[in-house]
């Protein structure tokens, strides 16, 4: 939220649960996710950090430092033990969701051209990553190898969401528009990646 705090919300009942989650600063949090396993939240905020919070205490467990001004995007693996983040600086990079310890870092840059990474999107088998930037252009990684998987989506214009499918086969984008709502592009990475 833009007060920098987190509500958790029980859905049955539409009300919140407890008081709203803050920690030492006020940033804004741009992006969360509840963990696989419902224990842990990770939030991405304006200040560049990466927090995970445990949901019984309602407090900071673990605070990660990426090298961003902001972080745009947060996910977890389908085990909970990574995290993956975007921001700013080009790239994705995958966290130990523990220790706070970076595995790996995948640039996203385009001939030089280099934008922000706007989402990533895990694979359920833990395997391809995929990642789309304001550079109009969207990118599936193998990550067990942390190369590329073929050459770059180019989107006509910028992207700023992305989801592949549970077993990896469909990719959908959504661009920015001006419209409220806009429907995406779905992409089969078998074919649209050689």
């Amino acid at each position: 939220s833009v007060d920098g705090s987190l509500r958790l919300w029980e859905l049955e009942s539409n009300a919140q649960i407890g008081e709203n989650w803050r920690d030492e600063n006020d940033a804004r949090v741009w992006s969360m996710i509840l963990s696989p396993n419902g224990k842990t939240v990770a939030s991405g905020s304006e200040d560049g950090k990466v927090k995970v919070w445990d949901v019984e205490g309602s407090k900071t467990v673990l605070t990660i430092e990426p090298r961003e001004r902001w972080v745009n995007a947060v996910i977890y693996s389908p085990d909970a033990t990574k995290i993956a983040t975007s921001g700013d600086m080009y790239a994705a990079d995958i966290w130990n969701a523990k220790t706070g310890d970076r595995f790996k870092t995948l640039r996203h840059g385009m001939n030089g051209v280099t934008q922000t990474v706007g989402a990533i999107s895990l694979s359920f088998n833990d395997r391809f990553l995929a990642s789309v930037s304001w550079d109009k252009t969207a990118r599936l990684w193998n990550l067990d190898t942390n190369l590329k998987i073929g050459p770059s989506l180019q989107h006509e214009q910028d992207l700023h969401c992305a989801a592949l499918s549970t077993d990896g086969k469909l990719l959908v984008l959504v661009p920015k528009t001006k419209k409220c709502v806009h429907m995406g592009h779905t992409y089969h990475p078998q074919r649209s990646w050689p």
